[in-house]
């Protein structure tokens, strides 16, 4: 998606290269964080597991997924290759199980709203301050930097709070609700029901339940941060 859009934007080589970083390092600040916190939190709940596989530090890497990624430059959510965790570990299997789900989106959420933050900040400061071209490029490259960690670890929250399995929301709904024909139903055919909803709104655009899904959680939160900042937007 991201990819797709600059391409076809008109802007020029520098700027295209500026947008480009901008994304890419988005990408892997959002995706890095999300994992570590998954295995920082299972690590507080007894699971040295990711600390043992050398996954609680910020080298991408350690948590590139080629595939992932590719998704979030072309469709604008993804992953990283998931970190071990070992739930036999846990001092508390459940509150393990529900802790470590949610410290993934989590951490998403809190850079999302650091990064409104920070960009309502550099807007504020910058927005209407004659510089060099030089400078002028250096805060459009942070500012940019800005604008895509909202929109990607926005996008990160929706996609895994779905209750699929293999994703955060069912294991959330897993620690919350007893084993039913639901659970038993969302395990065994979750991963289908991603992979048919990701090619059928690949396919058919404007049939893309999963990306209008994505749009909308993403638009409520990004709605709770104007309102907080009095109603700005990137």
């Amino acid at each position: 998606m991201f990819i797709i859009q600059l391409f076809q934007s008109g802007l020029s080589a520098v700027e295209i290269f500026i947008y480009l970083l901008a994304i890419l390092g988005a990408i892997m600040v959002a995706i890095m964080c999300h994992e570590v916190a998954h295995g920082y939190v299972a690590l507080l709940n007894g699971d040295p597991t990711a600390k043992m596989a050398g996954r609680l530090n910020f080298n991408p890497a350690k948590h590139f997924d080629p595939i992932g990624f590719l998704m979030m430059l072309f469709v604008g959510f993804g992953w990283a290759k998931p970190v071990p965790v070992d739930y036999r570990n846990f001092k508390n299997v459940k509150k393990g199980v529900l802790t470590v789900s949610l410290a993934g989106v989590g951490a998403n959420f809190v850079i999302a709203f650091l990064c409104y933050l920070l960009g309502f900040l550099t807007y504020k400061i910058f927005g209407n301050t004659e510089t060099s071209e030089f400078w002028s490029r250096i805060i459009l490259l942070f500012y940019l930097f800005f604008y895509y960690s909202v929109s990607i670890n926005l996008s990160l929250i929706a996609f895994n709070i779905l209750p699929l399995y293999p994703l955060d929301g069912f294991r959330v709904l897993s620690a919350l609700a007893p084993r039913s024909k639901v659970t038993e139903f969302l395990l065994k055919y979750g991963n289908y029901i991603l992979i048919g909803l990701v090619v059928f709104g690949t396919l058919v655009p404007s049939l893309d339940v999963l990306g209008i899904y994505i749009g909308f959680v993403s638009g409520l939160i990004e709605k709770l941060f104007s309102l907080i900042f009095g109603g700005w937007t990137f």
